[in-house]
């Protein structure tokens, strides 16, 4: 049994705080100076032999009430999705956050970085990782926790200041929703559930072929600079009326994402016909950027 498990279990032995209570000593302010410093005293305290502090400062790294956070960050759907699986794994969480620790330590990864993601548009935050800021309905800050030894390093996603503290709030995925999308591009609102009958599910190639109109996206000057190229992939429903109604990014470097839903957002489809009717179009779409050799 780990020295973190029999703290754990022997807790007539080892105090811990409520879960999402910070523990007592130095405080961490909501910056990545904070976080770094929090998971150096949280290195130091395993080298030390202090499982009791140790268990302690993993302790309060989670959520006591997950959805109040969720709520605050994502729509209802989402929130309420991220909650039910943060509060069915929380059980796991303090031994694979030891494990993360415990591992890093021993194979001399202690090199600490912390990054902090508030604006939608970070290109450093990666592919995956904006997916996440995207979705947000609320600019609230996530952080990445880095362990490295020379040029490699591990991660822990994903972190937020909550609370008071910082607060482990999983390993958080671009969700299964769809943004409402226009002209006028308003704030995301939950889509309405539509009988089966009334939308076609299409392969993008098949989707292309329904295409009318197109706008070539404009390769974005920050990513020329940083060398920046890929495929934005792209969850798209397309109304009756031809139009895009609902567009996600799934992954993509943000300011190539940023180009490619601009330019789609203005492409307008042939909806197909049942029984003569117009239905909906579900599909993917990709654009790719390519810097010139």
């Amino acid at each position: 049994m780990t020295r973190l498990a029999v703290c754990l279990v022997a807790s007539c032995l080892c105090a811990l705080p409520a879960i999402g209570q910070a523990p007592p000593g130095p405080e961490y302010p909501d910056k990545p100076a904070g976080l770094e410093k929090l998971a150096r005293e949280i290195l130091k305290t395993e080298s030390k032999g202090d499982t009791a502090q140790f268990a302690a400062l993993l302790n309060g790294l989670l959520l006591s009430n997950s959805m109040a956070w969720y709520s605050s960050v994502f729509d209802e759907d989402t929130a309420a999705s991220l909650a039910r699986r943060y509060d069915a794994e929380r059980v796991q969480y303090p031994k694979a956050l030891e494990e993360f620790f415990l591992r890093s330590q021993q194979e001399h990864f202690t090199e600490v970085q912390a990054l902090r993601f508030e604006n939608s548009c970070d290109d450093a935050s990666g592919e995956q990782v904006f997916g996440v800021l995207f979705a947000r309905d609320a600019p609230v800050p996530i952080y990445e926790l880095r362990l490295g030894k020379g040029e490699s390093f591990r991660r822990l996603w994903a972190l937020a200041y909550v609370d008071g503290g910082f607060r482990y709030v999983g390993s958080l995925r671009p969700p299964e929703r769809l943004r409402e999308v226009s002209r006028n591009n308003p704030p995301p609102v939950r889509e309405t559930t539509r009988p089966a009958g009334n939308r076609l599910t299409l392969s993008e190639n098949v989707a292309q072929t329904r295409l009318v109109h197109t706008v070539r996206p404009e390769f974005p000057s920050v990513a020329r600079k940083e060398h920046l190229q890929g495929t934005v992939r792209m969850h798209a429903i397309i109304g009756t009326d031809g139009m895009l109604r609902a567009l996600q990014v799934i992954s993509g470097y943000c300011s190539l994402a940023e180009s490619a839903v601009k330019a789609v957002r203005q492409w307008r489809y042939k909806p197909p016909l049942v029984g003569g009717t117009a239905v909906e179009i579900d599909t993917f779409i990709e654009v790719v950027f390519q810097l010139s050799p």
